[in-house]
């Protein structure tokens, strides 16, 4: 199986996710500043032909009453906070909207690591995994197929086949990840994540198979069905018990 590419140099999820940043920012950062602005202090709603902007004046919320004192910029009141709040209150609204904003970024985020900490943990273990499905493969068959046959011995027989199928399914997710990226890049791997998790496998398929890349696809094809056959083994073992 051919090694993917570096990271770095496969930008496609990270352009789309600085598209929607972008997007986010736009359509909610002018509102997000003049808010702010107007709860600092720093703009007023008392008097629109003065300041400029009067904060949506059509809500009652946000009317000013003629004799209010303005205070330009904050900290000019000496027992309240800024924009004549006190200073416990401020603090709190500042805390939230910063809370806020870092949620945002890190739900923005979040997309991008999991894929490229997904593969980076791939590269490093999938030669591990591969070791060790090779190594439970040839116990099902020389041990617990033997085991099988006993029926005292029968679910614990079923037990190991139930266990082991889990192995070679994360074997092959991982297989199908880096076979996505390195193939058929970025966006395909975020559509097959969408695909309950799991979408990056039949993917992966359809583009080893286009690439002529048999060998990987017969691997593919092989965890799918230890899989699958496996963990149905197994529970039916556990049954009959």
């Amino acid at each position: 199986m051919t090694s993917p590419p570096d990271v770095p140099s496969s930008c496609s999820v990270v352009r789309n996710l600085i598209y929607t940043t972008c997007g986010v920012a736009v359509k909610f950062g002018p509102e997000f500043y003049w808010r702010t602005a107007h709860f600092l202090g720093i703009v007023s709603t008392r008097d629109s032909r003065e300041v400029g902007w009067a904060g949506r004046p059509d809500r009652a919320s946000d009317r000013v009453a003629p004799n209010r004192h303005f205070h330009p910029l904050p900290g000019r009141h000496p027992k309240k906070g800024v924009g004549g709040m006190s200073v416990k209150s401020t603090l709190s609204s500042i805390g939230t909207y910063a809370l806020g904003v870092v949620i945002i970024l890190a739900l923005l985020a979040l997309p991008a690591l999991f894929i490229f900490g997904g593969i980076w943990v791939g590269e490093k273990i999938l030669p591990w995994l591969m070791l060790l499905c090779i190594l439970a493969l040839a116990f099902n068959i020389f041990i617990l197929v033997p085991l099988a046959l006993i029926p005292p011995t029968r679910p614990w027989a079923g037990l190991g086949f139930f266990i082991s199928s889990y192995l070679f399914g994360l074997t092959g997710w991982f297989m199908g990840l880096l076979l996505t990226w390195t193939l058929w890049g970025g966006c395909a791997v975020v559509v097959g994540l969408f695909i309950m998790g799991i979408g990056v496998v039949p993917i992966a398929m359809l583009a080893t198979l286009f690439n002529g890349m048999w060998l990987d696809l017969g691997l593919l094809v092989l965890v799918v069905v230890l899989t699958f056959g496996l963990r149905v083994l197994g529970m039916n073992l556990a049954e009959k018990a």
